[in-house]
């Protein structure tokens, strides 16, 4: 392995770390857990000797639980000394950044480190160049703690030094080169919900609304002679579109509407309109889902039920949070989540995730409300897009094998306008002719 160190942080909690990298062991094939504060800092120290000194002796002792264990820090092994059993462990090198500068400062190292462990919070404070910050976790942004705008007429503060929002970045190196499992992280912070959207004022008048509505469908009115050609009757309201009494409309280059009803079915928010004939989809609709990230881990070794290829893990996390004007109860608490699905990892799942990536983006997958699981209000809940929280059990237990379910989701997904524009190729190379759940109702 490289020789390289760099000014790191472990995973210490009241400890101010002196460790260049975090280590880790291997309970199963693909998986790896940390070590504890006291023996990573054990095994980093005499891995550097043995940096520093190639004729130490690689093997280093410790005990986890009532076992004890001799650590190869060149061969990266960890053997039971009982039974011999030898499992693979890993160094991580950890780098923080702010604002793009490499952070050096142990106090502020583990400020960071610390805060990004603790999964309870969603904040913490951080003290950067004698400030203090902000540190918001999920965002990996640090605010000032003082407002300055709050500055703005007090003379008092006229002086006062305007501190700039500062955005913080996570480094790891994986060491040796060994190859890590593909992860990726979308976020949702408060800076892309406050992004500018398409979306309409409250008090737009009904002449702005028609304008907008023209704009995205591009609809064609109607004149009297074409009206009294048409025989069918509008498929909102069911009434005659020939009688010359309402403006009659056609989207899609075929489907025919009253202009009125069609009004009815605007999404005037969002500035989105799906046609209640063919399902095409004008505008983009967007939701009210909070702020949180999706972790998304390609797992080659775990199967889904009635598939022999490997499981795409969905890791979504959403912290407790204060409601905005979109939800139920603005200003009030709201209770976050955590929640894990899983995709078969072949054409069917990844196609299903890229719409789930959409749908993420456009805060459709989650919003707040009531739990149907405990009742509470307040919470952050699935949107109307099912999700398998389980690799193994069937239909009954929200899991495969399920032969419907990416017809259904898609369905799901077209209803909040969320397509890739082509239909769904289903994969039947990865399926398995039996399934070790086939005595399940599915």
């Amino acid at each position: 392995p490289p020789t390289t160190t760099t000014t790191t942080t472990t995973t210490a909690h009241s400890f101010i770390p002196k460790c260049t990298a975090k280590w880790f062991w291997s309970p199963s094939r693909n998986t790896f857990t940390p070590y504890d504060v006291n023996k990573n800092c054990l095994i980093e120290s005499h891995y550097q000797k043995v940096l520093a000194n190639s004729s130490i002796s690689p093997i280093v002792s410790i005990s986890l639980g009532n076992f004890a264990y001799t650590i190869d820090v060149r061969k990266f092994t960890q053997k039971n000394a009982q039974s011999r059993k030898t499992r693979r462990i890993r160094r991580v090198l950890v780098k923080w950044f702010i604002a793009g500068v490499e952070v050096s400062d142990p106090h502020t190292l583990k400020a960071l480190a610390d805060a990004h462990q603790d999964t309870s919070i969603a904040t913490a404070v951080v003290e950067y160049n004698a400030h203090k910050y902000d540190f918001y976790i999920d965002e990996m942004v640090m605010y000032p703690q003082v407002d300055h705008h709050e500055h703005t007429n007090n003379d008092s503060s006229q002086n006062a030094t305007l501190l700039p929002d500062l955005d913080v970045e996570r480094e790891e190196i994986i060491l040796p080169d060994d190859q890590p499992e593909r992860v990726t992280v979308l976020k949702m912070t408060e800076q892309m919900m406050d992004s500018p959207q398409d979306t309409l004022p409250h008090d737009a008048s009904p002449q702005q609304l028609k304008a907008v509505l023209k704009d995205i469908t591009a609809y064609v009115a109607l004149n009297k002679h074409q009206c009294e050609q048409l025989t069918d009757d509008c498929p909102i309201c069911l009434y005659s579109m020939n009688t010359g009494e309402h403006t009659v409309v056609q989207i899609c280059g075929r489907d025919h509407f009253h202009l009125e009803c069609l009004m009815q079915c605007f999404d005037k928010h969002n500035c989105f309109l799906r046609c209640p004939m063919c399902f095409k989809t004008y505008g983009i609709r967007r939701g009210t889902m909070p702020r949180g990230t999706m972790t998304i881990q390609v797992c080659p070794d775990v199967r889904c039920s009635g598939y022999n290829c490997g499981t795409i893990v969905i890791q979504y996390r959403f912290p407790n949070g204060v409601q905005r004007k979109e939800h139920p109860n603005p200003g009030e608490n709201y209770h976050g989540t955590s929640r894990t699905a899983y995709l078969p990892d072949n054409s069917e799942g990844r196609y299903i995730l890229k719409m789930f990536k959409i749908a993420w983006e456009r805060r459709l997958l989650f919003t707040v409300g009531r739990s149907v699981t405990t009742g509470e209000d307040n919470s952050v809940i699935w949107n109307g897009v099912h999700h398998k929280t389980s690799t193994h059990g069937g239909f009954s237990n929200f899991a495969f094998p399920d032969d419907t379910y990416f017809a259904r989701v898609q369905g799901e997904l077209n209803d909040k306008g969320v397509s890739l524009q082509k239909d769904i190729v289903y994969d039947t190379s990865t399926r398995m002719d039996t399934v070790e759940d086939d005595d399940e109702e599915h």
